[in-house]
């Protein structure tokens, strides 16, 4: 699984940003949601990136886990946040919690009936080969 540190969506030939993950330390420079992301704010990213410290092995393994289980909506996150031991939860932080509650959230969303067309693109293989898109 690949996991990204943030994601945006941008608008307006990138003058606007729907920010759907960022951690803390990063809203500065991309999170802000509107004006453009600049040259010094690609430094800044940079700089972060190579300050980085050693990496908890354990923690890691806990974020891709409860990562990965995000898209099975914000009840299964939290069973799963309750299951990780305190130490973990205590390196992972609540914003990592808010973040994937987040995401959950937005799984849950696009699965809505307000989304309904979006269920459709799940079997979009299945509906092309059904109109005569196929090789029969």
């Amino acid at each position: 699984m690949f996991e990204m540190t943030a994601s945006m969506a941008m608008w307006a030939e990138g003058k606007a940003q729907d920010v759907l993950k960022c951690p803390a330390a990063l809203v500065p420079f991309l999170g802000r949601g509107e004006g453009y992301i600049t040259p010094a704010d690609g430094k800044a990213v940079r700089d972060w990136v190579d300050g980085g410290g050693k990496v908890d092995e354990t923690a890691e393994r806990y974020r891709h886990r409860l990562q990965s289980v995000s898209e099975q909506g914000v009840d299964v996150v939290r069973q799963s946040w309750a299951k990780t031991p305190p130490e973990v939860q205590k390196v992972l932080g609540a914003g990592f919690l808010d973040q994937l509650l987040a995401s959950a959230k937005a799984h849950e969303e696009a699965r809505s009936p307000a989304h309904a067309d979006n269920d459709n693109l799940e079997n979009l293989n299945d509906q092309i080969m059904g109109e005569g898109g196929g090789n029969e």
